[in-house]
């Protein structure tokens, strides 16, 4: 496994959830949802080496529990990120998953650019290197929600 997508968090699928959530069902990422663009992000990976890529989200944990964070206003979720030990467990949550799948040396591939500014930190590039290989590196594509629908999105790493 070389190429991994990192989204930012659990996307908002329903109205009525709560902020973070107890327990995690664990579905398709492309599943088809009236609230979700996430066949875009499928249809631009295709024919690329991207495609088949291993996808999870950047915000999973808080405080040692899992504990998806499903805001998506970018105060809000600026607020989470500004705690240095908040955005470091993150990183190392990433790092013990890819571990758990046998990645080394993986090009990381960061859907936006919070989650590129959470990643591309010296501290996290340092954690990133030393958890899953010198060779890991992380590139940033523009988040798929911020393409215009009626424009075909492109995967250009940056």
């Amino acid at each position: 496994m070389s190429s991994i997508l990192v989204a930012f968090n659990f996307a908002e699928r329903f109205h009525h959830q709560k902020q973070t959530m107890a327990k995690v069902a664990c579905t398709s990422f492309h599943e088809e949802m009236a609230l979700s663009s996430d066949n875009r992000l499928r249809d631009a990976c295709g024919g690329t080496p991207l495609w088949g890529a291993y996808i999870t989200d950047f915000i999973k944990f808080d405080e040692g529990q899992l504990s998806p964070l499903r805001e998506s206003k970018p105060v809000k979720v600026a607020a989470f990120l500004n705690r240095k030990q908040y955005g470091e467990e993150q990183v190392a949550g990433l790092i013990d998953e890819l571990k758990e799948l046998g990645c080394t040396n993986p090009k990381i591939v960061a859907l936006g650019s919070d989650v590129f500014k959470a990643l591309d930190r010296s501290d996290s590039i340092e954690m990133l290197k030393a958890g899953l290989g010198e060779g890991a590196k992380v590139y940033r594509v523009t988040l798929y929600s911020k393409v215009p629908a009626s424009e075909p999105m492109i995967m250009v790493l940056e």
